[in-house]
């Protein structure tokens, strides 16, 4: 609010739990396993248990026996990993992580141009790690450009290339997904070109997501609100506005600022 009194860049250096915006780097594990395809389908039921979610010194019973849920507790049957994707399915997610390993979707993340430190814990795929907006603007990128990862840098960038071309072509694939009638519809009902993008919204409404790109161009939406001793504070509830998830205010800044900076720009396909 004041760089005078806080000198603090918010893109690069304020940290915030990444909420569901997660869900796409163990997309990246669970198909570079070769275990796991897009058409692959899993148990989106909600609530469910896993042993492996389980806190022992949790306040409630839900979380002792490790309860994941949606959305809402919104239920759902077997989808697949598109499906999944679009409609961010918590429990869904939670499976996937278990079966491809939470150490695999943190080294997604890491070759993807995450910086920040990261757990491998299990939870990391429901957003646990605290990361910067640029992190998550760079991964996104990396994904984006196919697969070639590009470090920031003030004149020129160098990329290496940590993804497969094709791999990256079914991730792509899956991310149009929430843009596509999914949690991020907003977009594609306003924006006018292909996009694709991941909503997340953290516990509690701490944070809230839009990670999103076009194909020659990505950005990162991350809103979170502070106490004056710099304390996580929920965002819900609040006046005029209710509970503020990836969904609301995030995808609407991300797509207000996309229209000005892709003017005059070519309406490109994605691959």
């Amino acid at each position: 609010a004041d760089y005078a009194k806080r000198p603090q860049n918010a893109a690069t250096q304020d940290k915030m739990q990444a909420g569901s915006t997660f869900k796409v780097f163990t997309l990246i594990a669970a198909l570079e396993s070769r275990d796991f395809s897009l058409r692959s389908s899993l148990n989106g039921a909600s609530p469910r248990y896993f042993k492996e979610f389980a806190d022992p010194g949790a306040d409630t019973e839900a979380g002792r026996r490790g309860r994941v849920k949606n959305f809402g507790n919104e239920s759902f049957g077997r989808l697949d990993l598109r499906q999944a994707t679009g409609r961010s399915v918590n429990t869904i997610y939670a499976d996937l992580n278990i079966e491809v390993g939470a150490k695999e979707s943190m080294k997604a993340a890491e070759d993807a141009g995450v910086l920040s430190e990261l757990q491998p814990n299990v939870g990391n795929v429901l957003g646990t790690d605290y990361v910067t907006v640029l992190d998550m603007a760079n991964a996104y990128a990396t994904i984006a450009a196919e697969g070639t990862r590009a470090t920031p840098h003030i004149v020129k960038p160098v990329t290496t290339r940590v993804f497969d071309e094709d791999l990256m072509s079914d991730v792509i694939d899956a991310v149009t997904y929430p843009v596509e009638g999914g949690s991020a519809r907003y977009v594609g009902r306003n924006l006018g070109r292909p996009a694709a993008g991941k909503t997340g919204t953290s516990e509690s409404f701490r944070s809230a997501w839009f990670d999103g790109y076009v194909p020659q161009l990505a950005a990162a939406v991350g809103l979170y609100r502070s106490g004056p001793d710099g304390e996580e504070l929920a965002m819900e509830d609040l006046p005029d506005s209710g509970d503020i998830t990836g969904g609301t205010y995030p995808v609407r800044i991300w797509t207000a600022y996309m229209k000005e900076a892709l003017k005059g720009t070519d309406v490109q396909q994605f691959p």
